[in-house]
């Protein structure tokens, strides 16, 4: 590629990372201005949501507060559904800071709450999660069977999306027993 087309290219993604920060910077001010002024509870319970969910990835200690805060507001407003969700997202967070037992602590505590719910994609979903702490932890076995009790619940809501991620997760945990025959179960 020329050195000019390559700087032009360099500069259009630099601009545009600079464009998407700054959108997702003022998205966090008015999330934290909702959050903090709201004298709606299920406004503030939904900001305090989405700002644990905007801090995923960027500051794990802010989306773990963020959803510590939710988690506590959801509880006194008898939100079952969003205890869990807050709970997921903590669990995301510990995991990503590998974190594991933390992380397993939350995602048993929401698939307790996503079951008494029947919330069978939000089952699915976790059970994942608990696969892929398993495979970080070296227990090849057991994520495989997480990952299979998960494709079974997606086979069953036809989530073909989840489906595809579970058959690659379950893909890689077969190369990582020497197995890559077996990879795609379903």
């Amino acid at each position: 590629m020329p050195f000019i087309a390559r700087n032009i290219l360099l500069f259009s993604f630099s601009l545009s990372i600079g464009i998407i920060m700054a959108q997702n910077k003022r998205a966090i001010d008015s999330l934290q201005n909702l959050a903090n002024t709201s004298q709606t509870d299920s406004i503030r319970l939904k900001a305090l949501l989405l700002l644990s969910e905007k801090h995923t990835g960027n500051d794990p200690k802010l989306a773990i507060f963020y959803g510590w805060q939710t988690i506590t507001l959801a509880k006194q407003l008898a939100k079952q559904k969003i205890v869990a969700d807050g709970l997921t997202n903590i669990g995301k967070n510990y995991k990503n800071e590998a974190l594991y037992d933390s992380a397993n602590w939350c995602y048993q505590e929401a698939l307790s709450i996503y079951r008494k719910l029947n919330a069978t994609s939000d089952v699915a979903r976790i059970l994942n999660n608990l696969g892929v702490i398993e495979k970080a932890k070296g227990n090849y076995i057991n994520a495989l069977n997480f990952q299979i009790k998960s494709l079974d619940l997606l086979d069953e809501e036809k989530d073909k999306m989840g489906t595809a991620r579970t058959n690659m997760n379950i893909g890689t945990i077969y190369l990582k027993l020497n197995n890559p025959g077996k990879g795609g179960v379903k």
